[in-house]
């Protein structure tokens, strides 16, 4: 089945957060992943610039066209030379990923710890989601998309933004990526630019890698955690894959009447 994404570009931003020892890739990577199979060109921005670029080679050696473009999505400078990047290799961008994200017990570890969360912490977890996702949104929007009068996006909440497993610093900034999505596609659809949201269950991807589990894959009490409440009565764990698959989707010319959409892909984790 053709999708309608041969030879468009995508921006993906998160891409690169795979350990080399670990064996499921993130939500950006296997997005990326997906979108080459389907032809399309793809640059992938993360903060870590070797693993980056070495996806990027990969990619290319398969006969795909992917660029890494070293990025911190909070750095207005970094979001102005993504686009600047993109645009100087492709000359357009007619899909935007925003994948990027952090673990609430990022930097001092307190984003769980209410009322006790520092304001750093809290800083953080909304310059990366929030920050991020808005201003890269609009740069892309304004430079690109618009001019063009077309465009899909992508932003990736998450299950703590519909009452599941909720972190105080985390869930809220995801909360706000779910409601931001809605005004974004109310005030760009007149500009033919669907927008749309995907929030994940827990799914294995390297955060519980980096963050919680440390040198164990699966330890019993995540894989309990794992299974609780789930509807689907599913014998595997979700991936990064699962939800790159959801994001294929609205991406797609199959979602081409889908907009301020945020879909619920935890395998029935949490309902809304």
């Amino acid at each position: 089945m053709d999708l309608g994404l041969r030879g468009k570009v995508a921006i993906v931003t998160g891409a690169a957060n795979h350990p080399p020892d670990y064996p499921h890739p993130g939500q950006g990577e296997s997005t990326a992943r997906l979108l080459v199979q389907e032809g399309a060109k793809v640059v992938l921005a993360d903060i870590k610039a070797e693993r980056g670029a070495a996806l990027a080679e990969a990619l290319c050696a398969q006969g795909h066209e992917a660029i890494f473009v070293p990025t911190d999505v909070t750095q207005p400078s970094d979001r102005t030379r993504l686009v600047d990047r993109a645009l100087d290799a492709f000359g357009a961008i007619d899909i935007l990923v925003n994948a990027a994200g952090c673990h609430s017990l990022d930097g001092k570890g307190t984003g769980n710890s209410f009322p006790n969360i520092l304001e750093e912490d809290w800083d953080l977890m909304y310059n990366v989601h929030v920050k991020g996702s808005v201003f890269l949104t609009q740069e892309v929007a304004r430079r690109a998309m618009i001019p063009q009068k077309s465009g899909r996006i992508v932003m990736v909440s998450s299950l703590a933004a519909h009452g599941k497993f909720i972190s105080t610093a985390y869930g809220t900034a995801k909360a706000a990526i779910s409601w931001f999505t809605l005004g974004c596609a109310v005030a760009l659809g007149k500009y033919g630019i669907r927008v749309n949201c995907v929030s994940p269950g827990l799914v294995l991807t390297p955060i519980y890698r980096d963050v919680e589990l440390k040198d164990s894959p699966i330890t019993p009490q995540f894989e309990a955690m794992m299974k609780a409440d789930r509807m689907l009565g599913l014998d595997r764990f979700g991936a990064g894959t699962d939800i790159a698959k959801a994001i294929l989707f609205l991406v797609s010319d199959l979602a081409d009447y889908v907009t301020s959409v945020d879909l619920n892909v935890s395998a029935g984790q949490v309902y809304y």
